[in-house]
């Protein structure tokens, strides 16, 4: 008896779920079905790699007291803190070898439409090395923008002014790194 009764009611429950499912399939249109199955948010930006490391080359348009004015072939660096703050580093051997880590502040312009980042704006910092004959350390501004090439490509050009205890040497450098 109590198989009959469950077995009923299993029936009962099996066509009331059939019935309701036909009642839904029936009102709602596949319009509803995809704006139901958007996300409420807006979509998340892809994971940024804020780091990479790259090869360069340096121009110098003023100044004789570093490398930074004699300009070479450059090692380019950028290691991201927060989406705002890195720590930039450009090695410039020539005639003269000079080392510049800066600490910078940039804004990300993103595209509206995929969130993604096309250009990183930032200035900064730090200090200008010179490794030569006289080793010396002099304070060193930076501004420049960092410009995605492709997911691991960066192209990247920065203004570097170096202030000397006799001048002030101005270079810029121009590069392309690999984003870590």
């Amino acid at each position: 008896m109590h198989f009959v009764r469950f077995g009923l009611t299993f029936s009962a429950i099996v066509v009331a779920i059939s019935m309701s499912q036909n009642c839904f399939a029936q009102t709602v249109d596949a319009s509803s079905v995809l704006q139901l199955s958007q996300p409420l948010e807006s979509p998340t930006p892809p994971r940024e790699r804020r780091s990479y490391i790259g090869i360069g080359g340096g121009l110098g348009i003023r100044g004789s007291e570093t490398g930074l004015a004699d300009g070479g072939v450059s090692i380019l660096s950028r290691i991201g803190i927060t989406n705002s703050i890195s720590v930039h580093n450009s090695t410039v051997f020539g005639n003269q070898t000079a080392v510049m880590p800066a600490l910078t502040l940039g804004i990300p312009i993103r595209n509206t439409n995929t969130a993604a980042v096309v250009a990183y704006p930032f200035i900064g910092g730090g200090i200008n090395i010179n490794t030569s004959q006289d080793f010396e350390v002099d304070p060193l501004l930076v501004a420049g923008v960092d410009v995605p090439l492709a997911d691991r490509i960066m192209a990247t050009t920065r203004l570097n002014v170096g202030f000397g205890e006799n001048e002030t040497d101005v270079g810029v450098i121009l590069g392309i790194g690999y984003r870590l």
